[in-house]
């Protein structure tokens, strides 16, 4: 941070949808975290409701009255959307000219998380964005999902730091990419209407505009400035919760890839940054600096990842425009499941494979004699599929002493 006593001033903006659960520890990190500023930065949070139908409002104004102290603070309300709070936060803020940070509700932020931000922005004259490094807080017995997704986690330590906004938590040099979102969005729009398909039109909500921050932001500030002129900070952390299902991630899928196809139309400048600046292989499975387990669900969630990415924009193309091959084709085939068993001129060819374990387990399989029955066990419940010789508690049914007639 800058030394000095010139009067500074910071906005933090966040916007709360349905956040009655983490509100409480979200505003305690928040007060502490302004805490360590120093004396001479002026900071004013403004909380925006936008379309809550829990009790997000009402914790939010018994925090703001019992809870840490925050000394400018002010609670209001928007029209339903991440950035419609957004815009209205930058309407109703008092330092117009200062630096605007905006937070998730639903985050844990560590204390010198907005120093180190500020402090980015103060020393690097060419960073226009600054977010904080995200850390997932999984609890003490996560959701098998959650255990899968932890790969994920693990790899990307690997990886170097992304240069695109997190928009958990960011900090900009002011707000005025944001304040001019719809200022030419009447003829944008008109444009996709005229040179686009019109399925386009009344199916992706174009009038409305952007609607996730950082997807839209990254590539304005990396068009208009340059790749670096946004940064991740060393320093400046959150904590959140990641999903806890599949369904749950690839919500989070379809929103992506549904908002890079919007943005893609309304902003046709900026369409090169998807596929070129922002490109990367984010995951790589066979990373050997990772646990072989690791690579393994990496591997896992990659491929979970793929297929579900496809069948997302396939849904984000016209009806007309899509391919379906397999309604042309006699049979539906799963490729990977078309390979040899091994040698069939090899004697010991059935019994290799009838006798192979699983991999990782050592239990040898049931022998079973082809042409008998085992002893209690009548030869229609095995036609009938009422009875699994297979199963644990009848592999010894046999030994078991004959039932009273």
């Amino acid at each position: 941070m800058t030394k000095g006593n010139k009067l500074q001033t910071l906005t933090i903006g966040i916007p709360v949808y349905n956040e009655e659960q983490s509100l409480p520890c979200s505003f305690t990190s928040l007060a502490e975290a302004i805490n360590q500023l120093p004396r001479n930065v002026n900071v004013e949070v403004i909380y925006c409701l936008n379309g809550c139908t829990d009790d997000s409002g009402k914790i939010l104004r018994d925090l703001a009255e019992n809870g840490p102290r925050i000394e400018r603070l002010e609670i209001m309300t928007s029209e339903p959307g991440k950035m419609n709070a957004q815009l209205a936060i930058l309407g109703k803020r008092t330092f117009n000219d200062g630096m605007i940070c905006f937070a998730d509700a639903d985050i844990v932020m560590e204390p010198q998380t907005l120093v180190a931000l500020m402090g980015k922005l103060q020393q690097d004259q060419n960073c226009q964005a600054a977010y904080a490094h995200v850390e997932p807080h999984v609890p003490n017995h996560p959701s098998l999902f959650q255990d899968l997704l932890l790969a994920h986690y693990i790899s990307r330590v690997k990886q170097p730091p992304r240069n695109y906004i997190h928009g958990r938590t960011f900090m900009m040099r002011d707000g005025s990419l944001l304040e001019t979102i719809r200022d030419d969005l009447p003829q944008r729009v008109e444009r996709v209407r005229n040179e686009e398909n019109p399925w386009f039109m009344g199916h992706l909500g174009l009038e409305e505009g952007p609607k996730v921050d950082d997807i839209y932001l990254s590539r304005v500030i990396a068009h208009k400035y340059g790749p670096n002129a946004i940064s991740q900070v060393q320093g400046a952390t959150i904590h959140f919760h990641p999903p806890e299902s599949l369904e749950d991630y690839i919500g989070v899928m379809d929103r992506t890839l549904t908002e890079i196809r919007r943005l893609d139309l309304l902003y046709p400048e900026h369409r090169y940054l998807q596929e070129t600046v922002f490109r990367r292989d984010f995951d790589n499975a066979n990373n050997p600096t990772l646990p072989a387990d690791t690579r393994r669900q990496l591997g896992l969630l990659i491929e979970i990842e793929r297929v579900h990415c496809n069948l997302i924009k396939d849904s984000l193309t016209p009806p007309d425009m899509r391919v379906n091959e397999l309604g042309s084709k006699p049979w539906v085939s799963a490729p990977t499941t078309k390979k040899s068993f091994g040698d069939p001129s090899d004697p010991n060819f059935l019994t290799s494979i009838t006798n192979g374990a699983l991999p990782g387990k050592d239990a040898k399989p049931a022998q079973i004699v082809v042409g008998s029955v085992p002893t209690g066990i009548k030869a229609d419940e095995i036609m009938d599929g009422d009875t699994d010789p297979l199963q644990e508690d009848h592999i010894n049914l046999a030994q078991k002493p004959p039932e009273p007639p």
